[in-house]
């Protein structure tokens, strides 16, 4: 069913506005609905209320109030079937091997570009409808 995009529900945790907002505009463009946290806390709140219409969550590694992992961590918790995405603006290969054992759905580098942000949704369609 190619050309078929579906519409996914994503929520992105970000403590910096302008990456939200450039996040957000591009999903919101390619026809997705979208949540937005300025922090982790802020986050796992929306995330405990909305995880069972959640599609995926992008959420930032570094962060002052609770980091990524944390973040991930307490979502896991909650419900472990939603993906998770991890984003950072440091491009640290030792970082993300740390990852390679949690159920990590993918990795992303800020700032986000549209063709990185429709590769991960791409990959998330292909998981979707096998």
């Amino acid at each position: 069913m190619e050309g078929d995009n579906q519409t996914f529900n994503i929520l992105i945790i970000d403590d910096e506005p302008m990456i939200l907002e450039i996040a957000g505009e591009i999903l919101t463009y390619l026809g997705h609905k979208v949540w937005m946290a300025e922090s982790g806390n802020q986050g796992i709140k929306i995330f405990s209320e909305k995880h069972h219409e959640l599609h995926l969550v992008i959420v930032d590694l570094l962060m002052p109030d609770m980091n990524g992992k944390e973040c991930f961590e307490q979502m896991q918790k909650i419900d472990d079937h939603v993906p998770i995405v991890l984003s950072t603006g440091i491009s640290d290969v030792e970082n993300k091997e740390g990852f390679k054992h949690l159920n990590v759905f993918g990795f992303l580098e800020k700032p986000y570009t549209l063709i990185q942000l429709r590769d991960i949704l791409q990959k998330l369609e292909s998981v979707n409808t096998t």
